[in-house]
Formats: C-alpha cells, structure tokens, sequence
C-alpha cells in the first residue's frame, strides 16, 4: 500500500512575514519501498492548520462514504468532478447539495488551509478503501493510501513541532 510522506521544512522569517510558525509543508504519495510518484502538496502553510483539520475531520475521512453512487465515477475526485458538472439548482435536491458539499468541507484539502489556492484534492474511503485523488484542472489521479498512518504522522509530527517550539521559547 502507498503511503502519503509529509515533510516539514523551515521557512526564512524573510519568507514567513513574521511568523515564526509558517512551515514549508510538503506531502507526497510514496510507494513501499519509499520511491516517490507523486507531490501532492508543496506550500508554505502552518501543520496546525493542517493537524486541527485532520483530527476535526478523522472519523468522516475514515469512514464515511460520499453521499452519492460510488458507480457515478473512478475515485472521489472524479464523483465530485461529475455531480458539480452535471448540478442544476433549479432541479437538484438542496439537502443533497448540502450533503456534497459538508463532504467536500471534510474530505478535500482545499479547506484545511483556509486563502490558499489549491487544486481538489480529496483524502477518504472510496470502494472500501482509502484514498487520495485529484480531477480537474487537466489533473487526473488516485492512489490507495494508508491513511491512518498518514494521521499518525501528522499527530507524531504536530507533537514533535510543539515541543521545538517550546524548547525554542525556553532558551530566548
């Protein structure tokens, strides 16, 4: 199974206007024996952004199902893709457009760095498994992922950075 690898690198305060929290955040979807296929994430954002959407979000990203056919499409993305190009508002039932929509608020990246501009990129459960996939754009991809490891890290990696944080304020 791939494995999503994220990795933080410090930013310049030049860089960072000020704040010394901003992080280059850097995802990408790895095979076993490490080799990368795909960056999916390459900005300069804070993990806790990152870290309080994930953990608001664990149980819907591990378990819930998108609310429409998974026969409507080949991953989440591309369900997503097609209800959004197939919408009629006149026509479509607003509970569900309600419901398509709180499931893209907790499954697609997107919102967890509130201002940034990012492709749809969706982590979840599709077909029994869980997944991370992107379409639009001219982008095209999916990938079956360990996503409660990826969780682990982040959680792993959020504990870590506060601890640099507050050995870093303990010595000013």
């Amino acid at each position: 199974m791939n494995r999503l690898l994220i990795e933080l690198m410090p930013v310049s305060l030049a860089n960072a206007g000020g704040l010394a929290t901003l992080k280059h955040i850097r995802v990408s979807v790895q095979e076993k024996d490490g080799k990368e296929i795909r960056r999916i994430l390459d900005i300069h954002g804070e993990l806790k952004e990152l870290h309080d959407w994930l953990k608001e979000h664990r149980v819907d990203l591990l378990q819930n199902r998108i609310p429409v056919s998974e026969s409507k499409g080949s991953c989440i993305a591309d369900v997503l893709c097609q209800f959004y190009n197939e919408l009629n508002p006149d026509v479509d039932d607003p509970a569900l457009m309600q419901s398509m929509y709180d499931y893209r608020v907790a499954h697609c990246l997107r919102f967890a760095f509130g201002g940034t501009d990012l492709s749809d990129i969706y982590l979840g459960t599709f077909n029994g498994v869980h997944e991370v996939s992107c379409w639009g754009k001219g982008e095209h991809w999916t990938y079956e992922i360990d996503l409660p490891r990826f969780l682990q890290d982040i959680e792993r990696l959020c504990q870590e950075n506060n601890s640099e944080g507050a050995n870093e304020a303990g010595s000013e």
